[in-house]
C-alpha cells in the first residue's frame, strides 16, 4: 500500500519478491502513534490519522497507519543494541498500535447509511452522505474508526473492559473466571521479569493485546550478547 502497490486489488501489481512476505518486523517498529504524542509521523491531508486540534485523538484502527519515515526502528526499551538507528516507544506498548489494524470499519456505509453504520449516528457536518463527493468531507476523515461502519470491534471492546486498565501485578483481583488460560500465563510469564508483574524497566504494565499475543519470554536479543531479555 505505502509503496503503491494496492491496485489492482487483484494483486496483480504485487512485487514477487517482496511483497508475498507479508506484514514485516519493520512496518511495526516504524509506526508512530498518529496523535502525535511521542514522536512525529509523515501525515498528508485529508489522510490525517487523528482530531487536529492543540490535543487531537488519534484515530485507531482500518488500517490507519503513520509512519516516521526515517531509518530508526521504535520499541518499547530505553536500553536496546541494534546495528541501526533505534528509540524507545511507549506507544508499542499499548494496545492503540494493535488497534492500528485490528478495528475495522467501512468507510462507505460510515459515509452514507441511516445512523453511518453505527448505534450513534454522527453529528451533523462530520460526514458527507453524498455519493463520489468531496473525500475530505467523507466521515473516514473526519471520525475514529470506531464511530462508524462497523465491522470489527476487537480493539474498542478490549479497550471498554475492565481487563485494559488491570494491572498485571493485580491479576488476584480478577473474578475466578479469568484466571486461567491465557491470562494465567499471561500474568505468569509477567513474573520473570521480577517486578510484581510489570515490566522489566519498572514501567506498570496492563493488560494490553501484547500481554497474551507477545507474551514475555526470557531469551536473546537479535544484536548483543546473549542475556535475558524480556519481550513485549
Amino acid at each position: 500500500m505505502h509503496d503503491g502497490r494496492a491496485l489492482p486489488t487483484h494483486g496483480s501489481g504485487l512485487n514477487p519478491t517482496t511483497d508475498h512476505n507479508g506484514i514485516e518486523c519493520g512496518l511495526c517498529h516504524q509506526l508512530v502513534n498518529p496523535d502525535g504524542s511521542e514522536h512525529p509521523g509523515q501525515q498528508s491531508a485529508p489522510f490525517v490519522a487523528n482530531s487536529g486540534g492543540a490535543s487531537p485523538e488519534g484515530f485507531y484502527g482500518s488500517g490507519m497507519q503513520v509512519l516516521a519515515g526515517n531509518q530508526v526502528r521504535y520499541g518499547p526499551y530505553a536500553n536496546a543494541t541494534a546495528t541501526h538507528p533505534w528509540a524507545q516507544s511507549q506507544f508499542h506498548r499499548s494496545s492503540q498500535i494493535c488497534g492500528t489494524c485490528h478495528e475495522v470499519s467501512n468507510p462507505l456505509v460510515g459515509d452514507l447509511a441511516a445512523k453511518n453504520g453505527a448505534q450513534q449516528p454522527l453529528p451533523p457536518g462530520s460526514f458527507s452522505g453524498v455519493p463520489n463527493g468531496p473525500v475530505a468531507q467523507k466521515a473516514a476523515f473526519q471520525n475514529p474508526p470506531y464511530a462508524y461502519g462497523i465491522v470489527e470491534r476487537t480493539f474498542s471492546e478490549h479497550l471498554a473492559s475492565d481487563l485494559s486498565s488491570t494491572l498485571v501485578g493485580n491479576y488476584a483481583t480478577l473474578p475466578p473466571d479469568l484466571q486461567r488460560g491465557a491470562i494465567e500465563r499471561a500474568y505468569e510469564q509477567a513474573l520473570l521479569a521480577g517486578t510484581n508483574g510489570n515490566h522489566e524497566d519498572g514501567t506498570p504494565r496492563f493488560f494490553s493485546c501484547q500481554s497474551c499475543h507477545m507474551e514475555p519470554v526470557v531469551g536473546e536479543g537479535v544484536d548483543g550478547p546473549v542475556q535475558p531479555l524480556e519481550r513485549e
